[in-house]
């Protein structure tokens, strides 16, 4: 017989079920011969000897059913282990492949050294899902940053109330500042001396903006900006109206 019938044959035998199998037995048994079990099963003749023969050899055509076990390589199979195999085994470990990192070699004058240099930092031993634990952390208090905006008048013989804004600088607000807090201060300072005080503003967006120019042609004798592009030296001052 070929060799590919042969492997069609065995291929058909492990199809079989055990159904099958102890219906062909039980054929054999009432005495059919091998060609009236195949045609009434509809498996080859080949295929029916090999089932009686387990049977009168072995007792039961049952396939044996193999533990499901850890992967274990035997000593003759780890001599032929590929590159692919190992990595592979590796992986499941939870082991990867990395570059090595050079280290310089410190001695203990270099060690004591670092320490004194170190930065006050201080190292803890954790896993990833720990490094937000509280027993991993070093409790401080630690500014976060921002920025506080203010505005103040300034005197040669003398500062202005310091008036903290809740928000950057807009023309109403500038407007409202300089009348609640500018004019009040101008006041104070006019009952104590006679001097003539000037007024010193930057080209800022609020300064210049149409709402405090027409607040300030009321109360303030009008003259140009100072422009912050030119030299520090060069001033355009505001004179202020007296009561």
């Amino acid at each position: 017989m070929p060799k590919n019938n042969k492997a069609k044959t065995i291929n058909s035998y492990y199809k079989t079920t055990d159904l099958e199998k102890g219906m062909t037995f039980g054929r054999y048994k009432e005495g059919r011969s091998s060609y009236e079990i195949s045609d009434a099963e509809g498996i080859s003749q080949l295929t029916v000897y090999c089932i009686i023969k387990k049977y009168e050899t072995k007792k039961t055509c049952a396939e044996k059913e193999h533990p499901k076990t850890s992967k274990k390589l035997s000593p003759w199979a780890i001599r032929y282990l590929n590159q692919t195999t190992v990595c592979k085994y590796l992986h499941d470990m939870n082991l990867r492949s990395c570059v090595t990192v050079a280290k310089p070699y410190l001695d203990e004058a270099h060690k004591r050294a670092c320490l004194q240099w170190k930065g006050g930092q201080q190292y803890v031993w954790c896993q990833l899902h720990e490094k937000y634990a509280s027993d991993c952390l070093i409790p401080a208090v630690q500014w976060l940053g921002g920025s506080v905006s203010v505005w103040r008048c300034i005197w040669t013989e003398g500062i202005g109330p310091l008036v903290i804004l809740d928000d950057y600088m807009t023309k109403e607000m500038f407007v409202q500042t300089l009348r609640n807090n500018y004019l009040s201060f101008l006041a104070a300072l006019s009952d104590k001396n006679t001097t003539t005080h000037l007024l010193q503003e930057d080209n800022a967006k609020p300064h210049k903006s149409k709402l405090a120019e027409q607040w300030k042609k009321k109360e303030i004798m009008w003259l140009s900006y100072h422009d912050l592009q030119k030299s520090r030296s060069q001033f355009n001052l505001e004179y202020v109206k007296l009561p």
